[in-house]
């Protein structure tokens, strides 16, 4: 009967250099008759993740509407009211955009429909619809970042759901959505004189999100945001950002994100302790074995081939080759080299391995990308590239290093 997907969630381009945001949808719900003409089970599709225009299903879908943007309270089943099953088969011919310019039109006419649905439907079962209305409108103000009507209808919307249904998901669920937007709006708007303004407006934002809704399905989001956020500003933002992953971990042990916030407090208390990876094998499918690295300072390093253009490819391919200059300077030293692949395709690393020569060591990886590979999740991995100096006793001598001459300087100690 109909397909519903939430906002994707969103990784700035400009927090890990790329040149394009790194999107991916987490969950949708798809509707579909059960055969009396009234009520309209669901499931869950898994998680969706955006590979140039292309989506790239990684879980599987299951059954029930848990967890689904979109699926709301009503876990058994979506009810739908016979005088809205017009309204859903007009939602459903909603012609897509053709164009990105085209986006707006599309979001406007599918949140015109849902929000007759909503107005026709009652009590829990009105809950989903409502959440799909804040998708739709939030989908459009953040396709058309500039249009101030937008993001007042948007605002108007969230401000209602919240008085009118305190107390609810669908408030939180509207806040999160109306807030992630603003920020679009405000990030499509910055410059490099605001742009810290911005960032600074989108940890307090979140900070105040979290405290009124410290419950809501998508706090546990919030709180990995805002440590990422924290960590965005630098030194000195880690501190908050420590306390933030903490927090979640405590909160939402069960959540997606614990096992990523608690590899992220280890990451920001390493420095000095033994650093220590899960099993892995290289990128060839040799087993890998930490005491391999005994005796020998190493550095450790965190990347991606997640570009599919030629500029972002270069880029990685460049950083390969300043890799390799490290190691003609210092291999026959007894210096050497871990790199860490966070590709879903373990074929694209090998592809950048080769087109950059080549780089003599260690290449490991284990599936899950970025969020899910337990060699990521196991230092809480939130920037790429990102390295770890390890001194010959396999202790972490600088959990931030970055290819330089500062890091030169640091390997050429750790030699002595």
């Amino acid at each position: 009967v109909h397909l519903e997907c939430g906002l994707p969630t969103v990784v700035a381009s400009d927090s890990f250099g790329g040149p394009d945001d790194f999107t991916k949808q987490t969950s949708g719900v798809v509707l579909f008759e059960s055969g009396d003409g009234k009520t309209a089970n669901v499931f869950a599709l898994g998680e969706m993740m955006q590979l140039g225009k292309v989506w790239k299903l990684i879980d599987g879908p299951a059954p029930g509407g848990a967890g689904a943007a979109g699926a709301g309270d009503a876990q058994a089943g979506v009810v739908v009211p016979p005088e809205a099953r017009p309204m859903l088969e007009q939602l459903a011919a909603v012609k897509p955009a053709a164009t990105a310019a085209d986006m707006p039109r599309y979001h406007a006419e599918r949140a015109a429909l849902l929000e007759k649905i909503a107005a026709v439907t009652g009590g829990e079962n009105q809950q989903p619809w409502l959440k799909q209305v804040i998708d739709a409108h939030a989908a459009r103000v953040e396709s058309a970042p500039t249009d101030a009507a937008a993001l007042t209808v948007l605002r108007a919307w969230t401000a209602n759901i919240e008085k009118d249904h305190r107390g609810t998901s669908a408030a939180g669920y509207a806040a999160f959505r109306s807030l992630t937007a603003e920020y679009t709006v405000k990030m499509a708007a910055a410059d490099a004189k605001t742009v810290a303004d911005v960032q600074k407006w989108w940890r307090d934002q979140l900070e105040s999100f979290i405290g009124k809704y410290p419950a809501a399905e998508d706090a546990a989001e919030a709180m990995m945001r805002l440590g990422v956020g924290h960590e965005y500003v630098g030194k000195e933002g880690e501190a908050a950002a420590k306390t933030t992953y903490e927090k979640l971990a405590v909160a939402f042990p069960n959540h997606s994100h614990a096992a990523k916030a608690r590899g992220a407090v280890a990451r920001l208390t390493s420095d000095g302790k033994p650093f220590a990876l899960p099993q892995a094998n290289t990128l060839d499918g040799k087993p890998f074995s930490m005491a391999s690295l005994a005796g020998k300072p190493t550095l450790v390093v965190y990347w991606g081939n997640l570009y599919r253009d030629p500029a972002g490819e270069a880029r990685v391919i460049e950083h390969i080759k300043a890799l390799a200059e490290l190691t003609k300077s210092y291999g026959d030293k007894g210096f050497q080299i871990v790199t860490v692949s966070v590709d879903d395709e373990p074929a694209r690393a090998v592809q950048a391995l080769n087109a950059a020569g080549g780089l003599p060591g260690t290449h490991l990886h284990l599936p899950g990308g970025l969020d899910r590979s337990p060699l990521a999740v196991a230092y809480g991995i939130q920037f790429l590239p990102h390295a770890f100096l390890l001194a010959k006793d396999g202790t972490v001598a600088n959990r931030n290093a970055q290819v330089g001459p500062p890091l030169k300087d640091e390997i050429e100690k750790l030699l002595k």
